[in-house]
């Protein structure tokens, strides 16, 4: 059985304002941030500089396009 089938019988259950409540609280978790996943802060730490020096977004979109 998966989540949502266990809890929609508790969802039933709930009173009018519960259900208002249920509501605002799932609209926020909806909209709220995505969190970047474990390893992404080491993973920009170690980036931050590793560019090219010179090198410009320009430069990168020609060579991609192979007009260099």
């Amino acid at each position: 059985m998966d989540e949502l089938e266990k809890i929609k019988p508790e969802i039933e259950k709930l009173r009018e304002d519960q259900l208002a409540a249920l509501r605002v609280w799932l609209e926020t978790y909806r909209r709220r941030p995505a969190t970047p996943p474990k390893g992404v802060d080491e993973w920009l730490r170690r980036a931050v500089g590793a560019a090219i020096p010179g090198l410009t977004t320009d430069g990168i979109l020609r060579m991609t396009r192979g007009e260099d």
